[in-house]
Parts: C-alpha cells; sequence; structure tokens
C-alpha cells in the first residue's frame, strides 16, 4: 500500500508539537565543542559497491521514508543498480569533504515507554 508523503508528514505534526511542548532543554548557554586540532589527520575512507549493495538490502521495507520520500522498499529492491551509483557518490562526498545540505536532515519520531504518553520522563 503506497502512502503519500504529505499524508505521512500531516500524521507526524500533532507527535512532533507534543514532544516540542513536553521538552524543557535549554541549550541556549551551551557553548558549541571546538573543532579538533590542524594536525589531526583520518586516515582514507575507502567506499565499496559491495558494501553500499549489503547496506540498502538490509532496508527494512516497512519503515518510514527519509526527508528524500524515497521509500526504503525502492532502495531495497534496486539496491544493485543503485549501489555502484551511491557508492561513487559517498567515496566522491568524502575525499571532497562536501556533502549536499538535504543529507544533514533528519525525521526524528519519540517513542514513549509503557505509562503516561503525556509525560515527558516517559
Amino acid at each position: 500500500m503506497d502512502v503519500p508523503l504529505a499524508f505521512c508528514l500531516s500524521k507526524l505534526e500533532g507527535p512532533q508539537k507534543t514532544f516540542a511542548n513536553n521538552s524543557t532543554l535549554d541549550d541556549s548557554g551551551l557553548i558549541p565543542p571546538s573543532p579538533p586540532s590542524s594536525d589531526y589527520f583520518m586516515s582514507t575512507i575507502k567506499v565499496l559497491c559491495n558494501d553500499v549493495f549489503h547496506a540498502l538490502s538490509d532496508l527494512h521495507p516497512w519503515k518510514t521514508y527519509g526527508p528524500d520520500g524515497v521509500p526504503p522498499s525502492v532502495l531495497k529492491n534496486c539496491a544493485s543498480v543503485h549501489a555502484p551509483c551511491l557508492a561513487k557518490l559517498f567515496q566522491l562526498c568524502l575525499s571532497t569533504s562536501t556533502f549536499p545540505s538535504c543529507w544533514k536532515f533528519a525525521y526524528i519520531q519519540p517513542v514513549p515507554k509503557k505509562g503516561d504518553h503525556s509525560n515527558p520522563s516517559n
């Protein structure tokens, strides 16, 4: 069953507002961490097509869409076609230290524990 992305997003607005209203985190006075020293070096990371293929193949098709709107079932079922292109793209991003801004967003859904769902400690 295909569910429109707009419908999924509208269903998330209620829990997001509840979570935001119940949150007591005040990070306005925090100082961001300083970056590592300039002599810091990270070894080269190699992105292999086979690793990307296995990561795509292991996706759970019933999980929700990401901000890109691509269903996990599409990525999983087309893993053999997408893996080589994605591996090259990921390698390029790592080698140039350039990442698309749209990759820096995610949907976060809090999962309440047992008990009263309106209690922030749950």
